[in-house]
């Protein structure tokens, strides 16, 4: 008799292709997919790291939410997102699913007794050059779609000034992340995969993965329909900003790996690297370094 899938978690820095493995391994078939429940605990929960708590939830409310989310993907308010609320969300029972989480180690913030037992886990890296190109433009659209103040020009925008993101230990997180797992027995063979490897050899590279976490694979994972599938399990606050900002749009239209391009978009060496980005890039790039050291490699003949 065929045993389950173990529950996945994949532990992405942002901006490193995790959409595109998510849109991927979502077409597993029976696969039940969350999206980044700890940063909404992060930044829209009782426990957020940004403002006021969100007016507490009914028992009546959040017990509704949670049978929307056994029975099958839903739009979930973030106001129920506390940490112990995530961790019980992915502690659960899910018979038949293949339970897939995208998520982001910063937004774990050192909470871990917050996470679930019984998972495998994947850490996603890129870069962090190519992780800050990007994201500062995401960073400045998030902001602007959210700001009742008048619009600040990008040139004016400084990625490093948010007082609730230590951007500067964004990898050293997901290396802290990653041993602990491995040195409390958590999981002992977390995989590590670089984003550009993913997109420039996506059919050898997912296999690999699959192999490694006990995943059916084929080739139908390499391509996918246009938008977010209503099978997804995704916050209020985060599906209007991915289905409506400029930069998801490459998100929402993807149906398939893109290869990376040098000389095209964030991936350019010739992009210009301003003093708040450098600022960012240079107390990661050693723990980038470590973690691309343990990669998974595809070996072809």
């Amino acid at each position: 008799m065929m045993t389950e899938p173990v529950p996945t978690i994949i532990w992405a820095v942002p901006r490193s292709r995790s959409n595109a493995l998510t849109k991927s391994l979502s077409g597993i078939q029976n696969s039940k997919i969350f999206h980044e429940l700890y940063t909404n605990a992060f930044y829209f929960g009782p426990d957020n790291r940004v403002g006021p708590a969100p007016p507490k939830l009914s028992t009546e409310a959040t017990s509704e939410v949670d049978r929307k989310i056994v029975d099958g993907g839903c739009v979930f308010p973030s106001s129920v997102t506390s940490y112990d609320w995530v961790k019980n969300t992915l502690a659960r029972d899910y018979p038949g699913k293949v339970v897939i989480s995208k998520e982001m180690p910063f937004c774990l913030d050192y909470k871990y007794d917050s996470l679930p037992k019984g998972y495998r886990h994947v850490f996603l890296i890129r870069h962090p050059r190519d992780v800050f190109l990007s994201w500062k433009r995401v960073d400045y659209e998030i902001s602007q779609a959210q700001s009742n103040q008048a619009p600040v020009p990008f040139k004016d925008y400084q990625l490093d000034n948010a007082e609730t993101i230590s951007y500067t230990t964004v990898f050293k997180q997901s290396y802290e992340l990653y041993q602990y797992l491995k040195e409390n027995h958590l999981d002992e063979n977390p995989a590590i995969i670089d984003g550009d490897d993913l997109m420039n050899d996506p059919a050898g590279m997912l296999e690999a993965l699959c192999i490694k976490l006990g995943l059916p694979y084929s080739d139908h994972l390499l391509t996918w329909d246009k938008g977010i599938s209503d099978t997804w399990t995704i916050s209020d606050k985060f599906k209007p900003l991915i289905e409506n900002i400029p930069a998801f749009e490459s998100f929402r239209d993807s149906t398939g790996f893109k290869r990376r391009s040098p000389g095209k978009g964030a991936s350019s060496g010739d992009a210009e690297i301003t003093a708040d980005m450098q600022r960012c890039i240079d107390p990661n790039m050693p723990f980038y370094l470590k973690m691309y050291e343990q990669r998974l490699k595809v070996e072809h003949a």
